[in-house]
Order: C-alpha cells, then structure tokens, then sequence
C-alpha cells in the first residue's frame, strides 16, 4: 500500500546556517531531487500496479455510469475551509490538505481523472453528481458563492467532456449547496433554482427535450429520459432533511410528483435511476460525529415511511438510488417498517435460491447462535436499497474517491460498483501531483464472491442476504475494517461490530434501530 512509504525529507531538514559548506547543500538539494524523483517514480508504480488489478477490466463490453460526490470546491480565497477549526493559507491552484475542502486545481484533477477513466472504457453511459459542489463554508459577513462553484465545475466538466467524448452529467443539489444557510431551502428560491439550472440543463445536455423545467424551477428536482427504456430521477433530498424547515405542502408535492413520475415510467414500460444527496434512514455519519443525537436521522421520520411506501410500490422498475452526504462508501438494505424483517420466525428455510445464496435451515448458525436472534432469509417483497458514494473533499481526512457503476446488459441493475482513491496525503509529501488509483470492487471486497457470481445483479434481496453475512463470518469485519482504513473513512463512518453494523445499514428508524441493537446484546445509542 502506499501509506507503507517511509517518511520523505523535507526542505526544512536542509541545513539552514549561513556557515555551511557548499558542499552540504549541494548534498541536500541532490537528495530532495532524488527524493522527488523517487516519488513520482513510486507513484508511477503504483499506478501501473494498479492498472493490472483494475477489476473494471473483467467488464468489456457491459454499461457503465460514474459517480462523483461531496466535491466541495472552495472558490474563495486563501485560506481554505477546514475540519478541525484548522485554517489552510493556501492558494486555490494547489492539490490542498488532508483535512480541507476541495482547491480549484484538486477539483479540476479529479473530475478530469473520472472522465479520462469513463472515455477510456466501452459503453460509458453517464455521470453522477451527488451533491454537494460548495464548501462548507457559511460566513454571516459573507455571502457564498454558490453560483461562482456551479459554474465553474460545469466549466470543468465542459472543458474535459468535448464532442467526441461528451457524455450527460446528471447533478442533484446537496444541503451546502444553499447560498444562504445550510439545509435550509435560498431565500429567494425561484430566482436561486432558475440560475442554478441554467448550470444544470448545460451539464445535462443544453436543450435536451427529454427533461421538464418545470419541477427544477418550483422545487430542486427533476426527471430526465437517458434512453428510451431509462429514466433518471433526480430528488431534491434536502427537503426531507431532520433540518429543514421548509413547509409540508412542498414536501408533500415533491412526493406527488415522485409517485406519478414513477407511474409514468411503468406506463412507458421504462425502468428508473434515482439519485439524490441525502439518504433517507439512519446517518451513519452522524451517529460517528454526533452519538445519541436525533440528528442521527438523515430525514424525517414521516418522510422516511413515505418516501420507502412510493418505492415499495413501483421497486420493480427502480433499478437503482445513489445517494452521497456520507462522505464515505456504503450501501443500506432496508426492510418493512417495524423491523429488519419478518421477525416472526415465519422466514423460508429452503435450501439455496436463484442467486447461489443460502443460510442454514438449523436451529442455529455455524457459530452457534440462536436463530431465533438471527434476521430471516426472506426473498424479495418489500427490501429497498441504496448506496451512499464517497467524497471528493478531503475535509475530513478521507482519502478523495469516485466511482464507476458497472450495470447488467439487459437490466441496469448494478452488477459491482469499482471505487477509485487518491492517497492525497502521500501524494503530498513526495511532492507528485496525485493519482486516483483502482482501490476496489465491492463484490470482491466486501463479500469475496468468486468470478461465477461476476453477472449476478445487486438486487435489494441479494444485497441483503449478502449484508447479512456480516453478521456469520467474522473474516467480513476484517475485510470491512480494511476498506475504513484503505480510505481512510475512521471519521465518517464509526468504529462498530459487525452486529451494531449490520443494524446501521438494515433499519430505517431510531426504534428499529435501538430493538437491533438490544436484540444482539448491545445498549441502545441514543
């Protein structure tokens, strides 16, 4: 790995007197030379290294989308927006810190490294903006330059997009994209929502035909046909924030018109994408920032029932919700409200199913559990899921990473989801612009499938049996724990078992969420 260079000499380890001899500083200047040469040969290396693991080769031919989220580009001036009540004195054409928001020049080289990666591959279909493209930064005396950010990530996506290889980008607004407070819906929504979307409408496609105005311009969100079988539903996830306080009647309206938008897809015989920032359910970013605080909701409550009601009803023609705000790499697989499941013991204990997955028809598990403490196996009827993308933003210390989709040839199901990260914090201290380099296939990390699973698609009800699995097999934490430090995600998502894991990512209320973690022995966090 890259963490396990040694330490670079720094100018600062120069002799420094004015009584040193030539000699000694001709000697430190080779050295810094050689130590900077070292390291762009090292993360030359690396890359090539890389390359050759790349598992998005095992693909050819399949579709592909990428993903980019939590950009937070910080357009001021010096110094930059940091964790920590750290400042950085830094000019915005720098790479950045490992604690700050996104400089203008790191910004530029990640969207650049996701779209010279997407080119590059066969049947690149799309990207993915999550949310999020300002900083953190919200300043009484100062009003954010939102717009100025909208603008120039469209101008860097333009720029690295040309004619030849121009594909759409599908953007949703993120809680810090609000020029006024965070969460909180512009004070002047209508002027804010008709300049954004002049952003917007560029990056999706100039006058494309196939997207309304209309829902951008009243409320955040959008729909757009990709093909004629695809349609991408984009949300306006900061409504349903436990933050925000704007009113029911627009909430309301965003989920009428998310259920006849859904309504129409199936008339069409067309299947949807839906993206947003915010995800509904637990936080787990909040429950690692902020534990036993009610803001460990992501959303309201109300609107978490609602909101998982509409998908239940139409989940056989989603093929998909990709959400970001986490700043770290997840998925969730929700059951009914009320549980992670049939908890009446009622479960189907028939050996295998369609998907190669099984679990034991005993009494207890190979670890010799109860299984009555154990989730059922249930097949389809009622699992949602959905994956939360990492961050761009190195502000807080998480290594910067993007994504590629690869999805089914006949479906749009998602087959494996390929994360690619730059060790910023290396890539800083040999002095070598950085790289994002293939990090991992989820498949292979994180459940270790063997090639004969590579086409089976990441349904809700496969994803769930396989989550479950990190409850059976004690080499999964490990693998898990491995993926938290390879990204450097301590801070974002929290230090658990795998038990106070699995209830994180299978309930979707504070109720649920406390009767997992009694059912397995833990106290409740909140």
């Amino acid at each position: 790995m890259e963490d396990s260079f040694p330490e670079v000499v720094s100018a600062r380890s120069c002799p420094s007197e004015t009584n040193k001899k030539r000699s000694s500083i001709l000697a430190c200047l080779l050295l810094l030379i050689t130590c900077s040469l070292l390291g762009t040969i090292l993360g030359l290396k690396i890359s090539q290294r890389n390359e050759l693991r790349d598992k998005i080769l095992d693909y050819g031919t399949y579709r592909k989308f990428g993903i980019i989220s939590d950009i937070h580009l910080d357009v001021t001036a010096a110094p930059l927006y940091c964790s920590e009540n750290r400042t950085y004195s830094m000019e915005p054409t720098d790479f950045g810190s490992d604690n700050c928001d996104s400089t203008l020049n790191f910004t530029d080289l990640s969207i650049r490294s996701l779209t010279e990666k997407l080119t590059k591959l066969k049947n690149s279909q799309f990207i993915l903006v999550l949310g999020d493209f300002n900083d953190h930064r919200y300043n009484k005396t100062m009003k954010k330059p939102t717009l100025e950010t909208f603008r120039v990530i469209t101008e860097i996506f333009a720029a690295h997009l040309t004619s030849v290889s121009r594909i759409p980008v599908y953007p949703t607004l993120g809680n810090d994209d609000s020029p006024d407070i965070n969460y909180q819906e512009a004070a002047h929504p209508g002027d804010f929502y008709r300049n954004v979307w002049v952003h917007f409408r560029r990056l999706i496609g100039g006058s494309s035909p196939s997207v309304e105005d209309e829902p951008f311009l009243t409320g955040g969100y959008y729909k757009v046909q990709h093909s004629s079988k695809l349609w991408i539903i984009s949300l306006n996830t900061v409504s349903f924030s436990f933050h925000s306080q704007l009113n029911e009647t627009k909430k309301l309206a965003q989920l009428e018109w998310l259920t006849e938008t859904l309504e129409g897809v199936r008339l069409s015989g067309g299947s949807a994408i839906i993206i947003g920032h915010i995800p509904p359910g637990i936080s787990t970013f909040e429950v690692a920032m902020t534990p036993g605080s009610l803001t460990s909701m992501s959303w309201k409550e109300e609107y978490i029932v609602r909101f998982n009601d509409i998908i239940r009803a139409e989940d056989d023609i989603i093929r998909g919700m990709y959400f970001g705000h986490h700043h770290a790499q997840s998925w969730f697989v929700k059951g009914s409200e009320g549980g992670d499941g049939d908890s009446s013991g009622s479960e189907d204990n028939s050996d295998g199913d369609s998907n190669g997955i099984s679990e034991s028809s005993d009494s207890s598990d190979s670890k010799g559990r109860d299984s009555a403490t154990s989730p059922p196996q249930i097949r389809g009827g009622g699992y949602i899921s959905y994956f939360s993308a990492p961050a761009i933003s190195p502000v807080y210390r998480n290594n910067p990473a993007f994504q590629v989709v690869v999805v089914a040839p006949t479906t749009w199901y998602p087959v494996d989801i390929i994360t690619y990260s730059a060790n910023l914090d290396f890539y800083l201290r040999v002095g070598s612009p950085p790289r994002f380099n293939f990090e991992m296939s989820l498949k292979e990390k994180y459940f270790r499938l063997p090639k004969r699973y590579k086409d089976i698609e990441l349904t809700p009800d496969f994803l769930r049996q396989l989550t479950y699995r990190i409850t059976d097999f004690g080499d999964l934490m490990e693998v898990y724990s491995h993926h938290v430090v390879s990204l450097l995600q301590l801070k974002n998502l929290p230090g658990v078992s795998p038990y106070q894991l699995y209830c994180t990512m299978t309930t979707n209320l504070k109720v649920e969420l406390e009767d997992c973690l009694e059912r397995y022995g833990y106290r409740p966090i909140f």
